[in-house]
């Protein structure tokens, strides 16, 4: 009897497997994110207070070969301290900086990957990146994160001397959650911004695309989690303005823009960058295909290199030199 139990439940993770790699028939090195479905009755507060103080657990990750990193503190909007780490090349004097936000659903603090990837832009592209940990929403929602945010920038400008920044080439990126903050600041900043760098970044709280209908067991990240983040983020206000919604009559800088394709922020990206293409940047958009949300914690799959490499050939082209990306380049 427990034989015919054990031989049964295998052939239903069997089954499960192989139907999820068949929906969703991701690129060589992603099959393993296939079967990956997060319900999003399971995302509650206390859940990512616990999960939060696991990641917060190890501290920020020391430098990787070629590297240096520095750690500090500054004041956020409400003299709230905020701890960043910035990572760099080894005696590179004044570099020009990416403020880098990191991804999780707002309520996720940074996983260990992001700093491996955030050490691969500062040793690929010869900038310094500086990452904060802003205060997640499973504690302090919005306007909170935003504020951090901005606060970041402000020390960044007003301390270029100090941490050896190069005050007239500062960017802004983020992914998924990081990308709407990012987006957001380079809206509504006083602040030169040289190049904005979004990875499937969020875009908009109305839920209403097409992608985000179609996705609701997307890998990884689906329709009912960003729908959660939303409640868990805003906590019922009514005064945020998405990056969708924002006007600007600020001019906008170079951009670099990638969405994942089995993803339900798909189509909110792509509206942020025809967005975007529409006041004036230059843009260089990549939708990728065969890949979920998330797809590039798979370090080592073909798709994750190639496209790591395009986001550091973006900053290298943007921070380095005078040219910037091909207008509607596209892939």
């Amino acid at each position: 009897m427990a034989a015919a139990v054990i031989l049964l439940a295998f052939a239903v993770i069997l089954v499960y497997l192989v139907c999820r790699r068949r929906k969703y028939p991701l690129a060589e090195g992603l099959g393993l994110l296939a079967p990956l479905r997060f319900p999003a009755f399971l995302v509650h507060r206390p859940v990512l207070r616990l999960a939060n103080a696991f990641l917060r657990l190890p501290g920020f990750p020391a430098a990787g070969e070629g590297l240096e990193s520095s750690t500090g503190t500054f004041p956020s909007r409400d003299g709230t301290q905020v701890d960043y780490v910035i990572y760099r090349k080894k005696g590179g004097g004044d570099l020009p900086c990416l403020l880098y936000f990191h991804g999780g659903g707002f309520f996720f603090e940074a996983a260990g990957y992001l700093y491996r990837k955030a050490m691969d832009y500062a040793r690929g592209a010869g900038c310094a990146v500086m990452v904060i940990r802003y205060r997640t929403s499973d504690r302090f929602p919005f306007p909170a994160a935003e504020e951090d945010c901005a606060a970041a920038l402000d020390y960044l400008v007003s301390n270029t001397r100090t941490l050896s920044v190069d005050p007239g080439r500062i960017a802004l990126g983020g992914d998924s959650a990081g990308g709407a903050l990012a987006a957001r600041l380079v809206q509504t900043t006083a602040h030169s911004i040289s190049f904005l760098m979004l990875v499937y970044p969020v875009a908009d709280n109305s839920l209403k695309s097409a992608s985000m209908t179609r996705y609701t067991d997307s890998p990884v990240w689906n329709s009912g989690l960003s729908r959660r983040m939303w409640e868990i983020y805003l906590r019922g206000r009514q005064d945020y303005q998405s990056p969708l919604s924002l006007r600007t009559a600020s001019p906008l800088p170079p951009a670099y823009i990638e969405l994942a394709q089995y993803d339900c922020l798909h189509d909110e990206g792509l509206e942020l960058a025809e967005k975007l293409r529409s006041l004036g940047a230059v843009l260089e958009l990549h939708e990728v295909p065969g890949t979920c949300h998330g797809y590039d914690v798979m370090r080592r799959a073909p798709v994750v290199r190639k496209m790591q490499e395009c986001r550091i050939s973006a900053l290298r082209r943007a921070l380095n030199s005078d040219a910037v990306p091909d207008d509607n380049q596209h892939d």
